[in-house]
């Protein structure tokens, strides 16, 4: 019999409908299914598009043309991507795949403990924006695995695809990591490492990452999720103040 998986995700149309559609796929050649996927609510958040909004006077004014056409023709964003975007809406990817689903969810919600204390969930994997408190991360008997976009411990925090490219990295890549009480810490299971592509904007560099992840993690199934070793001390970072974009522009940083 299959064991059951859980998925909590981030709610935008960028990423996430495509990284749940291959997750499906690969976790559906498993012993493995996905049982459930739970997205998060943005509301009252600091998330990326929000942060845009509030810093719109950073961006170019090509970027601000692609951040609305993004929003508002979400098809047509392919035409100045060399990282397409293959799906846009996670409700589709939801029904295509006939998962139990429930949106606008916080990980301080009730609901949340009250499903995980329930189900027996083999492993739970989350790419959401939200910090999980200590009575979920015991009630899921330290089975929560994250995904960030960066070769942990450099990198560790919110939106550091734009450090790295400011630092003029040579490589980025993912980690898979086993979730503790501190933000990016842990223990890493896997991470790949792709050669940081400076021809590229931040938003291709981050589309090329989340095509790793379902093979990494379909790697992580057969290992039955063993940790290679502990995340080390590391620098967190947050959104980039003033001085940072200007370092980012000055490497020649596009956003998208």
């Amino acid at each position: 019999m299959k064991k059951p998986i859980l998925l909590i995700i981030s709610n935008n149309s960028y990423f996430q409908p495509s990284f749940l559609n291959n997750v499906c796929r690969v976790i559906s050649k498993t012993n493995y299914y996905v049982e459930r996927v739970l997205v998060l609510n943005t509301a009252g958040k600091i998330t990326i598009q929000k942060y845009l909004l509030n810093n719109f006077f950073q961006l170019y004014p090509s970027e601000i043309f692609k951040l609305i056409l993004l929003k508002i023709y979400p098809n047509l964003i392919n035409f100045f991507l060399r990282e397409k975007i293959k799906n846009f809406s996670i409700l589709d990817i939801v029904k295509k795949n006939k998962l139990i689903h429930n949106f606008n969810l916080n990980i301080s919600d009730g609901k949340i403990l009250k499903l995980i204390k329930k189900k027996n969930y083999a492993f739970i994997i989350n790419t959401g924006d939200q910090i999980f408190n200590e009575k979920i991360i015991k009630a899921s008997k330290n089975k929560i695995f994250n995904i960030h976009l960066s070769l942990l411990p450099k990198y560790a925090g919110v939106w550091t695809m734009f450090q790295q490219m400011s630092d003029n990295e040579k490589y980025t890549g993912v980690t898979i990591h086993k979730i503790n009480n501190d933000l990016d810490s842990g223990e890493i299971i896997i991470q790949k490492k792709i050669i940081l592509n400076k021809k590229h904007t931040l938003f291709e560099n981050q589309l090329k990452c989340y095509k790793l992840i379902p093979d990494m993690i379909f790697k992580c199934i057969n290992t039955n999720f063993k940790s290679i070793r502990k995340i080390k001390k590391k620098k967190l970072y947050n959104y980039p103040n003033i001085n940072e974009w200007k370092k980012f522009r000055s490497k020649n940083g596009k956003i998208i």
